[in-house]
């Protein structure tokens, strides 16, 4: 059964799993000395929204360049935090000068994105950018100037754009916690240029939480792995080409219920570009996931889906780094509810937050058992005078020496026994406050 087929199936009799592994590279033994590249992952912006995700589909995709593709690590600019729109385009630049005829420029970004709101030309935004519209332009990078640096040098050049929105616009409405891709209607085709992008105009490109990846690059980066092999005619042949690559993605992400964006896929010739050769992975078979707020379709004939996912488990109340509700499980022994111990200090702290706690702890404020701390001192004290003055006693009688070494027994007696009662007076509380405990 080849990928794509394997995609259109669902498994009814196995278990909930993780979504195959992108993250580790595939080893193909490959080279492309005369590559180059620039990722971009801009997850944490300075004033704007941040972008899930962003940070770890960069790393993936260098992997893929270095192990799976062949690029030289020296020829591959990686840029995440502070990546501003001067880093940017300084990194294209010297990629783009770098490779010449026969060699590709592959440019991936993922971080926001935008159209001008003046002459609506593409933008990706650079990590400083601001929402406000005198500043807005400044501070991001027209797609047409990607192009124009990465050509430089005669290469061809390859752009995967997985942009988006996260949060509030440049108008300052809010987009929500989901992606918003560069709108791709004013892609056109050019010789020697390839471009890919995440979802079609005003479309959203959503992150997909399984994976840990945005949804678009999760299925970009699974194609060229090797799951793409013979997507189109059937037949593995140990080369993955973008036309291969772009039906892949299309039919992965609506196998995974992302059925809200559709990638557009840019290139004169998309059979002539070979995006990955040698040993590549099998394609593994997906389980359907339903992403959040998506459109389910209708199920294929044939295909039976899966009962909807378990609710998810509250996450467990925390207080002072431990789970609540805290019970005693022996005399002096506490566990929170997760079965880790907890210390007899930390139990009392927070039974003093409870209602019972803080009555308990009124009332014992009055008790002999903090007297006991203060008195125990008393005994050290008695102890080591004692001492002192037995080693110190040169012309001590036996008589003398005996009452000066009892002084100091006394107080080791005294000692433990008020340190007991306090300890008693401890326990008692935690005991009386420990019910059901929940931190006001």
């Amino acid at each position: 059964m080849t990928a794509a087929a394997a995609l259109g199936w669902l498994l009814l009799s196995a278990p909930a799993v993780a979504l195959p592994d992108v993250d580790t590279p595939v080893r193909t033994g490959e080279s492309a000395p005369a590559d180059g590249a620039v990722v971009i992952g801009l997850e944490d912006y300075t004033h704007i929204p941040d972008v899930p995700f962003a940070s770890a589909d960069a790393a993936a995709f260098y992997r893929f360049l270095v192990y799976t593709r062949g690029v030289p690590t020296a020829r591959i600019r990686l840029l995440d935090r502070g990546a501003s729109r001067e880093m940017i385009v300084e990194a294209t630049r010297e990629v783009g000068e770098q490779v010449g005829p026969g060699g590709v420029v592959w440019f991936y970004f993922a971080g926001h994105g935008a159209a001008s709101p003046e002459t609506g030309e593409r933008l990706l935004l650079g990590d400083d950018v601001r929402v406000e519209m005198a500043a807005f332009e400044a501070r991001a990078v027209p797609v047409a100037e990607v192009e124009r640096l990465a050509t430089a040098g005669g290469g061809q050049v390859l752009l995967v754009l997985d942009t988006c929105y996260s949060g509030k616009g440049r108008g300052g409405s809010s987009l929500g916690g989901r992606r918003f891709a560069v709108p791709s209607y004013a892609a056109g085709e050019r010789a020697g240029v390839a471009e890919w992008s995440a979802a079609g105009p005003s479309e959203w490109s959503a992150p997909l939480d399984e994976a840990g990846h945005g949804a678009f690059t999760y299925a970009v980066l699974g194609a060229m792995r090797g799951w793409a092999d013979g997507q189109i005619d059937g037949t593995r042949d140990g080369v993955v080409t973008l036309d291969e690559a772009g039906l892949f993605v299309e039919e992965a992400l609506r196998t995974l219920q992302v059925v809200d964006q559709r990638p557009v896929l840019t290139a004169t010739d998309p059979g002539g570009w070979v995006l990955a050769r040698g040993r590549l992975q099998r394609g593994p078979e997906l389980l359907a996931l339903p992403s959040t707020g998506a459109r389910i379709e209708p199920v294929p004939e044939g295909v039976v889906s899966l009962p909807p996912p378990a609710p998810a488990v509250a996450e467990p109340v925390m207080s002072e780094g431990y789970a609540v509700p805290i019970r005693n499980v022996q005399r002096t022994r506490w566990e929170d509810a997760q079965g880790r111990e907890v210390p007899l200090l930390t139990v009392m702290e927070l039974a003093k937050r409870t209602d019972t706690g803080s009555k308990v702890a009124r009332r014992y404020s009055r008790n002999p058992g903090n007297q006991a701390m203060t008195l125990s001192m008393a005994g050290i004290a008695f102890t080591f005078a004692g001492y002192m003055a037995v080693d110190d006693c040169e012309q001590c009688t036996g008589e003398n020496a005996l009452t000066i070494a009892s002084i100091g027994v006394l107080g080791l007696a005294m000692e433990a026994a008020l340190l007991s009662s306090a300890r008693r007076d401890r326990i008692r509380l935690a005991e009386l406050a420990t019910a059901g405990l929940i931190p006001e």
